[in-house]
């Protein structure tokens, strides 16, 4: 007997979601190590005058994953339709050390649930667009400056 293989339902939409998710993630996780490290680093050049080479290297990678978790936020507070709280709650826990980490673990659950939550999503002004149509849609205006016609 054989064995056909099955196609994956997994749209460009749903792998563009997944990717979103996975590098907020990423950057919750390098923002929340990173900002306890460079306070340390910087005490300790501040005390002793030596690492300022450190500082520099600690400090750049510090400010990369600020700016890509603050970037982030938007787009999956977007995504996973996050009321102004929870929002609000993910930009001030990158300004607190390790507390990112404990925001990324209370969400953990929204951002690993199954791809069918982000592909059936609705619009709630057009409640039969998904959310691969609107992503659709948005990519059609980037390339060609033109909306698609229906």
């Amino acid at each position: 007997m054989t064995r056909t293989p099955q196609m994956s339902t997994t749209t460009p939409a749903d792998t563009a979601a997944a990717v979103l998710l996975r590098a907020f993630q990423l950057a919750a996780y390098a923002e929340g190590g990173l900002l306890p490290a460079i306070l340390l680093v910087a005490v300790v050049h501040w005390v002793t005058g030596y690492g300022a080479p450190i500082v520099a290297v600690v400090g750049a990678a510090h400010g990369a994953a600020f700016t890509a978790y603050v970037l982030l936020v938007p787009a999956v507070a977007r995504l996973l339709s996050w009321p102004l709280r929870t929002t609000s709650v993910a930009f001030s826990v990158a300004f607190v050390p390790f507390a990112p980490w404990a925001f990324e673990r209370r969400i953990r659950k929204d951002l690993t649930r199954p791809s069918q939550r982000w592909s059936t999503a609705q619009h709630p002004q057009h409640p039969t667009t998904t959310l691969g149509d609107q992503m659709s849609r948005i990519s059609e205006v980037v390339t060609t400056g033109q909306p698609e016609r229906s």
